[in-house]
């Protein structure tokens, strides 16, 4: 897939960075390259070994986003070695992973692993992180390889050139992600930081660590390795918990809407109608997963309504509909067991409130409801104007899009219809008296009494 001419043009940006910064640390240390003795050779190969292998185990946090283990060697060589020496480990290291990365194939699709542009832009990126850092430490201790740890300077310029490494390496991505898919760097590198931050943190203490002993013993840097695939492993465990615990709760949405053979499917065709909708204000990406995760589950509380009730064909009594209408509730007490769903489940709660206020199960208007309820709420009522109900045959398009338009301002929010007619069947986008973004951070959600 070809770039964007602002990600290509962010790409040839991070190479002339990676390559500036290895000729002005090269001349800054004239040729003066420490460790050049056997044992560090030694130690700088088995960086070498360990950082080409991270990268075949890189775990996914997000959408084109990763956590790469060999922060930790570059951190350490960095210290250790000097400025010079660590760039080119770091970049030969880089290379060494993509190119191997690029000769392997999906099974499935025949598609290469990586491809020539990313091995490119990772060599440059990590190559420049570390540039970085070495300007940040060594304005401190100047030419001091090894680290003189022990030093008082040691105190800020380690922990800064840390913060230096972390900043470029995670903003440097992010970039890239947001310009491939037109979305703002600093929203995805917000978005990022709320699960890797830790992670970095701690392979960057690892990778200080192991600088510290390995000088006075060359090989402690294997019993390190334990500490670093513990970290990779309790990560993609957390990771796989989170996924397997949405997988669950959807699976047990699926159940409930298969109670009756007419909600069949229900709550996926209202989260792909949500999405689309939200797509079209131009939320953010993080947004767009918080609707999708929420309108996948709107409807479980349904599973605490009896059968009689919920699948009853005639009209409710008005202790029927009173029953009924607890299910948001109900929905919201079952998500709060999940710490996935912590801010989804306030969508769920408030996903049959009214935009002028007259809803359940709070009353709350549209002016202080999350976009996001508001979204799935049109979505919902959309996906069950346009399927059969055994007391209605199915309504067209257009009389489904009439009908959301004449309750607009009243029962949904009227540039919410708009946004799903275009959604649905094409036209001019929405244009809101308010900003998006600003509606979503300001809305004031209710807690449940």
């Amino acid at each position: 897939m070809s770039l964007p001419p602002t990600a290509r043009a962010f790409l040839y940006l991070m190479v002339l960075l990676a390559a500036g910064l290895y000729g002005y640390w090269h001349q800054v240390w004239r040729g003066v390259w420490p460790g050049s003795d056997p044992a560090s050779l030694r130690l700088m190969a088995l960086f070498f070994a360990l950082a080409v292998a991270a990268q075949h185990f890189p775990l996914t946090l997000a959408a084109r986003q990763h956590v790469n283990v060999a922060i930790a060697p570059y951190f350490a060589a960095l210290l250790l070695f000097g400025a010079p020496a660590a760039l080119l480990l770091v970049g030969a290291s880089q290379l060494a992973g993509g190119v191997t990365l690029a000769a392997r194939r999906y099974n499935t699709t025949a598609k290469r692993v990586r491809g020539l542009r990313s091995v490119a832009f990772n060599t440059a990126q990590a190559m420049s992180a570390t540039g970085l850092a070495a300007l940040v430490y060594f304005a401190f201790a100047p030419q001091a390889a090894p680290a003189q740890i022990d030093r008082i300077e040691s105190l800020w310029a380690i922990p800064a050139a840390a913060v230096v490494m972390y900043l470029a390496n995670s903003f440097a991505v992010a970039a890239i992600v947001g310009l491939q898919m037109r979305d703002s760097p600093l929203r995805v590198w917000l978005n990022g930081r709320r699960k890797d931050g830790l992670q970095f943190a701690g392979l960057l203490f690892i990778g200080l660590v192991t600088a510290r002993t390995a000088v006075h013993d060359a090989w402690f840097p294997l019993v390190m390795v334990l500490p670093v695939a513990i970290i990779y492993l309790s990560l993609k465990r957390t990771v796989q918990l989170v996924e397997q615990t949405i997988a669950a709760v959807e699976a047990m949405a699926d159940v409930v809407d298969r109670r009756d053979h007419y909600t069949y499917e229900h709550s996926r065709r209202v989260a792909d109608y949500a999405v689309r909708t939200a797509r079209c204000f131009g939320m953010a990406p993080e947004d767009v997963e918080l609707i999708r995760l929420a309108a996948r589950v709107h409807d479980l509380g349904n599973v605490g309504i009896p059968d009689t009730v919920l699948l009853k064909p005639g009209r409710l009594t008005p202790d029927e509909q009173a029953m009924v209408r607890e299910h948001p509730r109900i929905g919201w007490e079952i998500l709060a067991r999940f710490p996935e769903y912590g801010r989804g489940r306030e969508l769920v709660l408030h996903h049959h409130e009214r935009f002028d206020g007259t809803g359940y199960p709070h009353g709350v208007d549209g002016g202080h409801l999350h976009l996001g309820a508001q979204v799935i709420a049109a979505a919902d009522a959309f996906d069950a104007m346009t399927s059969d109900r055994p007391y209605r045959p199915a309504l067209s398009l257009d009389e489904a899009f009439a009908e959301l338009r004449r309750y607009g301002g009243t029962q949904w929010h009227p540039d919410v219809v708009t946004a799903l007619e275009r959604a649905i069947c094409g036209g001019p986008a929405p244009t809101p008296a308010t900003p998006v973004k600003d509606r979503i951070a300001g809305a004031a959600t209710s807690a449940a009494a």
